[in-house]
């Protein structure tokens, strides 16, 4: 059976959501952060922070500049690493398996 645009549509976004996840993943762990540390510096729910790194969640613009300061990284640079990752090959050798 063939998918509708939405289905489409909604299995590109969650593939960049996942994408965005491994990043913000990346990037934690090089900064040697828990989810609970950075959830702190961010002044969010460690939860919020989980369901980002799974994909669940799609950060608005506020989020990610709150992520950038938490994280000591310029937006841009932020940007750059999801841009690499979306468009690279979609293994990581380093990462946690249970994120997508």
């Amino acid at each position: 059976m063939a998918k509708t645009a939405a289905q489409v549509r909604r299995g590109k976004e969650s593939a960049k959501s996942a994408a965005f996840g491994r990043t913000l993943y990346a990037l934690r762990v090089e900064k040697g952060y828990s989810q609970e540390e950075l959830s702190f510096r961010c002044e969010i729910d460690r939860s919020y922070v989980s369901a980002l790194e799974r994909g669940v969640k799609e950060p608005c613009l506020i989020m990610l500049i709150k992520l950038s300061d938490g994280l000591d990284t310029p937006l841009s640079e932020l940007f750059r690493r999801f841009e690499l990752d979306d468009a690279g090959p979609k293994a990581s050798p380093r990462r946690n398996p249970r994120v997508r």
